[in-house]
């Protein structure tokens, strides 16, 4: 377990003079498809004029999905009119983001582990309990502070306070542009749930939005609905093989036959190398070097 978290908060984060801003609507250009198709109403209210931060955009980005899926996970589960509203202002000495739903809310007593490796609310195979534990790792590095508040059938509101940018010289520390805030989507596809939340943990550190599946079927569903800008897929899986699902994506969308890339611990087979020689398919050997893995999506982008 902790070799899981370490190896999620292990890079040196890469701090620039941020808007809080563009982090949030580059998170939001992420989020706002799937929010919208799934019911759900987004709120913005966004302060034009809040000061910069010192922060790594991308992992201020992975803080953001993890929040906003958490909130449209609850907005689903318990409420007839689900809503999200991300709010952005700033006091004397703090920039604050806060996401705020009118879904299921959290028990007093829950509230206490929220943060704690591996704790979760939602049903079993729903989530990993790592994203929040992450989040609060991330903010603290940052040297700053999260909070929730939440009550059962209310809502939840969580709050994050990043320190503002004004004691440090700013001739030589650049600003983070538009335009170089770029978040992928991934769907990461393997039955070994460990194996899908460290690829997961590994993307998100960029600033992606990264969702799991464990078998075919779930993997088929998500990208019916979610356009995803690669897949990465184990090849040997129950009910159906990495190559199986390949197949299927392809003939439900064309354009993944560039997209997709697999996990296989089967270099030895003859068969899999030539069908992915053949097809000019990548694949990542196991076990995973996750580095070179993160070098490679950078250079995608």
């Amino acid at each position: 377990m902790q070799s899981l978290l370490a190896f999620a908060r292990k890079r040196k984060p890469e701090r620039v003079r941020t808007e809080v801003n563009l982090a949030v609507n580059a998170a939001l250009r992420l989020k706002e498809y799937d929010l919208h198709t799934s019911g759900i109403r987004l709120e913005k209210d966004l302060c034009p004029t809040l000061p910069p931060v010192f922060a790594d955009p991308h992992q201020i980005q992975q803080v953001l999905l993890n929040l906003i899926n958490n909130a449209q996970d609850a907005v689903l589960s318990g409420s007839r009119s689900p809503r999200i509203l991300i709010r952005t202002e700033a006091s004397d000495h703090a920039v604050c983001i806060r996401i705020e739903d009118n879904g299921t809310g959290i028990k007093k007593t829950d509230l206490k582990k929220v943060f704690n490796p591996f704790f979760t609310t939602k049903p079993v195979g729903k989530g990993t309990g790592l994203g929040l534990s992450i989040s609060y790792g991330i903010i603290r590095e940052h040297g700053g502070q999260i909070h929730i508040q939440s009550q059962v059938g209310q809502g939840t509101e969580v709050c994050i306070e990043l320190p503002i940018d004004d004691a440090r010289p700013h001739g030589g520390i650049p600003r983070i542009p538009a335009d170089q805030v770029l978040p992928s989507r991934f769907l990461v596809v393997d039955d070994e749930l460990e194996i899908g939340a460290i690829i997961q943990a590994a993307l998100s550190r960029r600033g992606s939005m990264v969702d799991t599946a464990s078998t075919m079927e779930e993997a088929l569903g998500l990208a019916r609905r979610n356009d995803y800008d690669f897949i990465i897929t184990d090849i040997k899986m129950p009910g159906g093989s990495g190559i199986d699902l390949y197949k299927q994506l392809c003939a439900v969308n064309p354009s993944y036959r560039h997209r997709v890339f697999f996990l296989t611990g089967d270099t030895s087979n003859p068969s899999t190398i030539r069908f992915l020689e053949q097809e000019g398919l990548i694949y990542f050997s196991k076990p995973i070097d996750l580095q070179a893995m993160e070098k490679f999506f950078n250079r995608q982008v």
